[in-house]
Parts: C-alpha cells; sequence; structure tokens
C-alpha cells in the first residue's frame, strides 16, 4: 500500500503480486529463494523433523519433546506465506495446522522477528524461520534438520532439502534514481555474492549495468 501511495520505492515480499497490486502499477522481480527452516527453543534435545512429526506435532497427537519438556507451537498468520508452506508440505500437516488453529495453546507471531524472539525466549517453543533470516540476525534458537537433511544453500540447489521461501522485490511505478541503482546493485556480481554468502540461492539474472 505504502508503494503503491508513492511513500515507499522499495519494498520486499515473499509472495508474488496479486492481480489488483499489479494493476496499481507495482513490479516484481524475484531475487532470491532460501530454505524454509524449523527452528526450536535453543534447550530442545531434538535436531530433525520428519513429515510424520510434523503432522503428529500440529494435530497435538505429540504433544512433548523426547526431554519431557511441553511443546509450545509459535504460529504466524494463516494468510502469511508460512502457513501456506506448512499446509503444502502434506495433507496431514494441512489437517494439522487447522487443528493447531482450533485451539488457544500456540503463540501467534506477526512478524519473523516476532517468531524467532518468542522461539528464543519461551522454552519448549516450535516454529520457523528462514535460513537467510537466521544468518543474518542470528537469533539463538535450534536450527532441525527435515528429513534428516540440513537446511543450506547447496542442499536446496540440488534438491535435497524441498523446503524454500521466494524473495521478491517491489518497486513503485515513479522509482527513484538512487532506489533504481539500488535495485541493479542487487543483481550485480557483488550484490548476488552478498546474498548468496547469507543463506540465499539467487535466482534473479545477473545485471551490472
Amino acid at each position: 500500500m505504502a508503494l503503491s501511495k508513492g511513500a515507499l520505492d522499495i519494498a520486499l515480499s515473499s509472495r508474488p503480486l496479486s492481480t489488483d497490486e499489479r494493476q496499481a502499477g507495482l513490479a516484481t522481480m524475484e531475487y532470491a529463494r532460501t530454505p524454509f527452516v524449523f527452528i526450536a527453543h535453543r534447550n530442545v534435545g531434538k535436531d530433525t523433523m520428519t513429515i510424520r512429526e510434523l503432522e503428529d506435532v500440529y494435530a497435538g497427537k505429540t504433544q512433548y519433546w523426547p526431554d519431557h519438556r511441553r511443546i509450545r507451537l509459535v504460529l504466524r498468520p494463516e494468510t502469511d506465506t508460512t502457513s501456506k508452506i506448512l499446509r503444502s508440505i502434506s495433507p496431514g500437516t494441512d489437517r494439522g495446522l487447522s487443528i493447531a488453529r482450533s485451539g488457544n495453546s500456540y503463540v501467534l507471531a506477526i512478524t519473523d522477528q516476532d517468531s524467532t524472539h518468542t522461539v528464543a525466549n519461551l522454552i519448549g517453543a516450535f516454529g520457523t524461520s528462514t535460513l537467510a533470516q537466521l544468518m543474518t540476525e542470528k537469533p539463538p534458537v535450534k536450527s532441525l534438520a527435515f528429513q534428516g537433511v540440513t537446511p543450506g544453500v547447496r542442499s536446496l540447489s540440488d534438491g535435497s532439502y524441498p523446503l524454500f521461501t521466494t524473495l521478491y522485490i517491489i518497486t513503485s511505478p515513479s522509482l527513484h534514481p538512487a532506489a533504481r541503482q539500488f535495485v541493479r546493485f542487487i543483481f550485480s556480481g557483488e550484490g548476488r555474492k552478498i546474498l548468496a554468502s547469507n543463506g540465499n540461492l539467487v535466482t534473479g539474472a545477473r545485471h551490472d549495468k
């Protein structure tokens, strides 16, 4: 909304533009994909999650970690990309997330930072993040493997790690020259190198001019 009103030049998003947003003159460019990561409180005694375990945790069938600490779910809003990724993993995670939302024993985190902060500070917490966020912000949480595969740029690139968040740059119709120069930098060789070194699989075409 701020972009369409001319209050901002650039915004970042994890979803493509809607039809109405495109009609408002906004433009979007995919610039990277980053592994979607399950995270837990740093003291949780578990290192990986399987699809079946995820289904049982969200459905409430599994309520305790192996060390007998209670699992405290940290969820994102239903319209958030995170929720859509969780629902897409399997029919069981789709059903499980609906079951979890029907109760009142979860914590709702509105932003990425709210989510990692809650997981870091709530004993037994279990939530989600991205590798890019974990590498750049370095929250004190435990990153869990998925199906035995550690989330990483290489494992995402070779297909062994299947979960990712797509990242987009959204620009306004009247992009300020300085903002346009910044967008070019993101897609330059130097910009791509910075992205790649911070948990991103760069997908946009290189553009140095």
